[in-house]
């Protein structure tokens, strides 16, 4: 009797990382209206369902109900607090978007301010979150607040799945790719695997909890070996010097010359001015290298990303392709991380 084989095919993991939702809305009851409901709450269901990469959470809808007010929307106002518990990260509303309220202003010759009619997306969305609007002492008031907050939340909802993490805000001012020297972006457009990746070179790519964890790595140990911020490479001057050799040479000629422009020599002499007070050195590693180890010196060892003490010490961060992370300090000293992203580190 030959065995029986059953094969068991593998449940693929969803791919579907966005959590997605529509509100759709009309004011009255109307026949030709409600069946413009009808197709918006279809398109909206069908396109979210039959995306690679959105989940469908609901379809809010609120039918024969005012715009003017949210007291009575049950379904808009049920969807504003799903958003702020987090449940979606992106919304499709069957209003308009900046850049189409912005266009059609522009077309209108609507003033937005006297005698300038071109608007941009930028203008509709700063008029839209400024509070003024609900009225002051000064200006009369021409929106309800009521109406102005749920806009406001709105607005906040469209970015609700992808908030600044405090460590990102800190560290995408400071890391580069080490492989083409650019800025290197944080990538936040999947809530579930951001990362830090380069966009020209697309050769360095990390995830967000291995750069953060390699960064406080590499920091905790030099709080175990303050002795590290003492390793500073010399500068090359190389450079600097061989281009005020240069021009100094081509001043010279300029000078001497019987057909001199003195407009043209008095701006190379500033030039060289400017070159030559570059390359004074004032060298105060020393004196840096004692300001900061006073900030690593007993200190506790951390269990994350220390904003304060990168702001302080940290000059920038450099990743390679394999995820190596290297710390440059003020002073002049670098600290690497061996093997990637894990705890060890080298000078």
């Amino acid at each position: 009797m030959q065995p029986q084989i059953t094969v068991i095919n593998p449940i693929k993991e969803s791919e579907k990382t966005i959590r997605a939702a529509a509100y759709v809305r009309v004011s009255t009851s109307k026949e030709d209206q409600l069946n413009s409901f009808a197709a918006q709450y279809i398109h909206y269901k069908k396109m979210i369902e039959e995306s690679n990469s959105e989940e469908l959470v609901d379809v809010y809808a609120d039918e024969g109900i005012s715009g003017t007010a949210t007291k009575n929307r049950d379904a808009f106002n049920r969807l504003m607090d799903d958003c702020e518990k987090g449940k979606i990260n992106r919304i499709y509303l069957n209003g308009k978007s900046f850049a189409a309220i912005a266009k059609e202003l522009t077309e209108k010759k609507v003033d937005y301010f006297q005698g300038k009619t071109a608007w941009n997306k930028q203008m509709v969305k700063r008029i839209l979150e400024c509070p003024m609007y609900c009225g002051t002492d000064k200006y009369p008031k021409i929106i309800d607040s009521t109406q102005f907050q749920a806009v406001a939340k709105l607005i906040a909802s469209k970015y609700s799945g992808y908030n600044t993490d405090p460590r990102a805000t800190v560290l995408k001012k400071r890391s580069f790719c080490q492989e083409c020297g650019e800025r290197i972006w944080h990538d936040v457009q999947s809530k579930q695997y951001r990362k830090w990746r380069c966009k020209k070179c697309a050769k360095t790519v990390l995830g967000d909890e291995s750069f953060y964890q390699g960064v406080t790595d590499v920091l905790n140990e030099v709080i175990r070996h303050p002795e590290l911020l003492d390793e500073i490479e010399p500068q090359d001057t190389y450079e600097s010097e061989y281009r005020l050799t240069a021009k100094t040479k081509e001043v010279n000629r300029l000078i001497s010359s019987p057909t001199v422009n003195f407009d043209t020599a008095f701006e190379d002499i500033l030039n060289l001015a400017s070159l030559r007070y570059d390359s004074c050195e004032y060298d105060i590693s020393e004196e840096l290298t004692d300001t900061i180890k006073r900030d690593y010196l007993n200190r506790k060892l951390l269990e994350d990303v220390d904003n304060e003490l990168i702001e302080h010490t940290v000059s920038h961060i450099t990743v390679d392709s394999h995820g190596k992370i290297t710390i440059h300090f003020i002073n002049g000293a670098k600290v690497k991380a061996k093997g990637g992203t894990n705890g060890s580190t080298q000078n």
